[in-house]
Parts: C-alpha cells; structure tokens; sequence
C-alpha cells in the first residue's frame, strides 16, 4: 500500500493519466525497478472500479495463482481517475512470513469445479491426507489432527465473500499426545477418556493461545491496510500493533511496529523537504539526517546540471574531504563516472577497482545515486575506513539512506525546475544578462551588503546614442545585433563582481561593486571609448555607434540606492543635452534644472 501511495503521487504517472495515455508500459518499468530491490516481484497495474476514494487491500486469483494487492485511488482535479494496485504473489508472502515465524506454511488454491491445488508445499505429512482433512473442515477454521503435528487451517476469501484458497499453519505437538499401541491396546477406556480430555485441552489451549491471538493479530493487520495512506500523513502515536509477550508473534509485532515508525519518518522528511524553497535547504536536510540519523560523517553530495554535462558538489562534509574525492576527474565530464552513467550505486567493498578514478589506497568508497525521471540527478560520495565492513546492520543501514534518496529526488528535481524557470525570467534572452526584475531582489541585498562594509557603489546608467535611427536605417535585425555588441562590450570592461542589466531597449544599467571615489567615472569613459571605436558593419557599410553615459555613486549621492539609479539617469539625460557621446557625473542641480526627476520611475 505504501508503494501505491508513492506511484499516486508520483509526477510523470499522474502527467500520463492526465492526458488519456497507457500508463501499463510506464507502471511495467516501476515494477522491474521496485522488484530488484525487495523481497519479492511486484506487479503494478492501473484499474478503473468503485467509487470509493479509499485505500484499501485484497486478495484475488490470478490465473492459477493467488495475488495480495494493494490499492491507491489515483484523485487528479478533485476527480477519481481510477486506482493504482500494487500486487505481488500471495506465496512470496508465504516464504517471507514462514522464515520470519519459523513455522511451516502450505498454501492450497481452491476451485469449486478443480477441486484443491498445491501452491506452496506442505512439509507436515502426506499431501492426500491434508487434503481429506481440509476438505473436511472446507468452509470453517479447524484443528487438523495428522501424524504427529496439529495444523491450522484458514479458508482465504475473496472480496466478494467466495472461498478461493486455504492457508495452512503447522507446529509440533507434544511427545505424550500419541500413546504407544500396546498401552492404548491395554488400557482402552482409561486410555480413551485421557485422549478425549487431552484432546478437548488441546482445543482448548490451541483457541486460546493460538487461534485467538492469530484472529486479533490479522484484524490489527487489516486495519493497519485500511488507514496506513492517512497513516503516514500524520505522527504515529505509540505502536501500531499491540504486543504483550516475546513469542514469536509479538516479535513480528514489534518489527511490523518498527516499519511504520521508519515509514512515518520517512513521510515526515518527504512533508519537509516539499516546504523548503530551495534545493539547497533539500541538500543540507538530507546531509543532517546522514550525519545525526545514520552516524556518516565523510560524504560529499555532488548535484548534476540540468544539462547533464558538469558536476558540483553541494554539501561536503568535512569540507576538507573534497580533495580526497574524484571530483577533480568527473567535474567537467560526469560521463566517466559509472553510478552517472547506468545509475547504480558503485563501492570498493566488494571489488577494490570498481572505479579507476579513485586511488586512495587507504580509504574505501561508496558512492549511491540521486536518480528520478529516467536520469541521475545527483550522486552521495562517502569515504569509508579501510577497515569497514558491509555487515547485516550497514546494509540495513545503506537501504534506508536510498529510501530517503528515492523520497528526495523527485522534490529535488521540481524544485531545480522552478530555480530554473526563475532563472529564466529574471534574463534577457538576446543579451544573456540580467533584466530589470532583478533589481526588485537584489537592491536590498547589496544595498545592505555595500552599507555593511562601508564601502562604495558605482551606478553607470547607459544609453545608445540615436537607436531609432539606426533601427529605420538598417533595421530591426542589425539593431539587435548592435545591442547584443554593446552589451558585450560592457561585460568586458566589468569585473566579475560586478553586474550589467539591460535596463529596457536600449538602456543598460551597471552596478560596480566596491570601487574607489572618482572611479566609476574612469570606468563609464572607458566603456564609452570602446564602443565608440568599434566597427560595426552592414552591407558593406560601416556605422557609427556611440553610447552616453550618466554616472553617480552610492552612498556618496544618497543613502537609498532605489534614489542613485535615478541619479544616474539624470546624469545619463544631462549627456543627451549636452550632445550626446559623453559621460557625466551626477549634480545636485540636475535635480533643478531637469523636469525628468519627476516624471521617471525607475
């Protein structure tokens, strides 16, 4: 059930819904993909029944087969859209509960018109006298008496109420049930009255002790598939299953106990990881529950660019161990690392030359993927003593942490989706640089950042002399051309920290960020010189391009950086007045002499 709940959310299977398409081929890669890894194959199937909304389990036949499934109602736009069952092999689950109870289990498929058919084998006593038994007690819960074992016969029912199989349920019975002959032969109604007494104890007890626990523990268990989807949604108080005892029927209490507390932190973690904003808070989340949660200390977590060509790490832990790492070999070609390219995880404690890119002969190595929509997204780089050891608890362990990458990956990749798609907004495409929206952001930021210093900021405020012009002379496409150049130029005569953006049009606004007094005038001039001493060429002919300039600087002009853009251009129409090709650096008269002050906005 939990399976299905996860696929319900899952965002390609409900895009797939969503659009009428065939989801079998798709749900056929989920089962391959959760059959490696569990105990058992699943089958993964998309139905459309019922109307009910709720989760809710089953058992059905399947061909000559018996299938225990779990269904998720698949709800897009307030409407139910069908149910997501998540079935496996009803003799899967047979194997796995026989090796956990250390009790032998037989499995019967039952056919009114067939008659009984043998799934799981009976290691109790002769098949046709089981048989005989079972038919005996067909439509009832009974004590089967054979050679030397009781057995426990369950009739297993459809939802529809019909018989459609038997679980059978074997355990030692004591040395003095069954009498030698002669003593029976010799005592025949002592005898008699003492099996008949010990026959009713042992109903009796077996009710008692047995049958009865087993009824209340598979109605715990009914209940715990009827509500583990709302479950998981909210904090499991205590334990799920109530366990008295230390048989071993509390003992599989305690671990079915264990797994909802691991499933219910595991929904937690998914709840938080979805309200953070950033995939960077997702990053550092997930580094925290490694370090406090599962006791790694060395591990670097390296995020895969949306283009799928570089690599970067995103949390190291400690930050000196990134030397120790491959980084420096995969960084610019992720294709060379192994986990990248197939998608599974990859060590050194089975087969030391598992990758060629680490040679650090004292330290093993375990590096797991971050894989969600056909593709690895991220890999967790750990270092390992080289005395460790994989043992029974690390892999429990190793399991655990990959369930938290399979929950984190797919919010990982919206949330780098929507970064992406602000990135997008905030850039002008023909130019690459920033655009004004920017600025809603990022004034406040540096503005405190610059006053924190207390250093300086130049404001340049850049105009191309006669576009219009241009544009009716040449045309729309050679002005694009001239304004994609100019704002190369700019770029060039900027250090990398500080910022162009394309104002508007033809307009550019540059932040220099922490500059000496006077020098933001030096640096507008020479931006000027350059562009007006390039070429620009159409059609054979040459035209001339030249810039004017307005400058000023915060927090020499004022206290409110939103207040020394509007400075600068000030400035910027002060050049234009004076004809235009020229610098000039910000007056308080401007603010006289110029009606512009108060008519633009910034």
């Amino acid at each position: 059930m939990y399976l299905a709940n996860n696929l319900v959310r899952d965002p390609r299977f409900l895009e797939i819904i969503s659009q009428g398409n065939d989801p079998s081929s798709y749900l056929r890669q989920q089962s391959v993909l959760l059959s490696r890894e569990a105990l058992f194959p699943y089958l993964i199937t998309f139905r459309s029944f019922g109307e009910d909304t709720e989760a809710f389990w089953q058992l059905e036949r399947y061909g000559n087969d018996l299938l225990i499934s779990g269904a998720s109602p698949v709800i897009q736009d307030e409407k139910l859209r069908g149910f997501l069952v998540v079935s496996c092999r009803l003799k899967d689950v047979i194997h796995h509960l026989e090796h956990l109870a250390r009790v032998p289990i037989g499995l019967f498929l039952y056919d009114p018109e067939e008659g009984l058919r043998m799934l799981k084998e009976v290691p109790l006593a002769v098949e046709k006298k089981l048989r005989r038994e079972i038919e005996r007690f067909l439509r009832e819960e009974g004590v089967v008496q054979m050679d030397h074992h009781i057995a426990l016969v369950f009739p297993l029912r459809d939802v529809k109420g019909q018989v459609i199989g038997f679980f059978v349920r074997g355990t030692f019975s004591p040395p003095f049930y069954f009498s030698p002959f002669n003593l029976l032969k010799n005592n025949i109604f002592p005898m008699a009255l003492f099996f008949g007494l010990a026959l009713m104890g042992a109903i009796f007890f077996t009710r008692l002790y047995l049958s009865e626990p087993l009824r209340k523990f598979n109605e715990q268990l009914k209940e715990i598939s009827r509500v583990i989807g709302k479950r998981l949604r909210q904090p499991v108080e205590g334990s799920v299953l109530k366990v008295s005892g230390d048989d071993e029927l509390a003992n599989l209490a305690r671990t079915i106990n264990e797994l909802v507390r691991e499933l219910d932190e595991l929904a937690s973690f998914r709840q938080a990881i979805e309200t953070d904003e950033t995939p960077q808070e997702i990053y550092s989340r997930l580094a925290r529950v490694i370090k406090k949660k599962f006791d790694f200390s060395n591990f670097v977590i390296f995020e895969v660019s949306n283009n799928q060509n570089r690599v970067e790490p995103v949390v190291v832990e400690p930050p000196c161990l990134l030397e120790e790492s491959c980084y420096q070999e995969i960084e610019g070609r992720p294709t060379l690392c192994r986990v990248f390219r197939q998608a599974v995880k990859a060590s050194s404690l089975h087969f030391t030359e598992t990758c060629e890119y680490f040679r650090d002969p004292d330290l093993n190595y375990l590096c797991l993927p971050l894989y969600t929509g056909g593709h690895v997204i991220g890999i967790i780089h750990f270092l390992l003593p080289i005395t460790f050891r994989l043992e029974e608890k690390y892999r429990t362990i190793l399991n655990r942490i990959e369930a938290y990458l399979q929950e984190a990956a797919p919010v990982l990749e919206a949330k780098r989706f929507a970064q992406s798609l602000r990135e997008i907004s905030l850039r002008d495409t023909l130019t690459g640089l920033y655009n004004r929206r920017i600025l809603d952001d990022l004034v406040p930021q540096v503005a405190a950042g610059v006053a924190r210093r207390g250093s300086i900021m130049g404001v340049l405020m850049i105009d191309i002399d006669h576009f219009k012009v241009i544009n009716d002379t040449y045309g729309h496409s050679f002005g694009d051309r001239i304004i994609k150049s100019v704002a190369s130029m700019i770029q060039d005569e900027l250090r990398t920290s500080d910022l162009a953006i394309r104002f508007g049009g033809e307009e550019f606004l540059c932040l220099l960020v922490d500059v000496e007094p006077g020098m933001s005038l030096s640096v507008a001039e020479r931006i000027r010189q350059k562009i007006e001493s390039n070429s620009f060429v159409y059609e054979g002919r040459i035209a001339v391009v030249t810039v004017s300039i307005g400058v000023a600087e915060f927090p020499i002009d004022d206290r409110n950086l939103w207040n020394v853009i509007t400075f600068a251009d000030l400035a910027l129409y002060q050049a234009k007045r004076q004809g235009r090709n020229q610098t000039v650096r910000f007056e308080r008269e401007f603010l006289v002499e110029n009606p512009r002050a108060s008519r633009r906005k910034v």
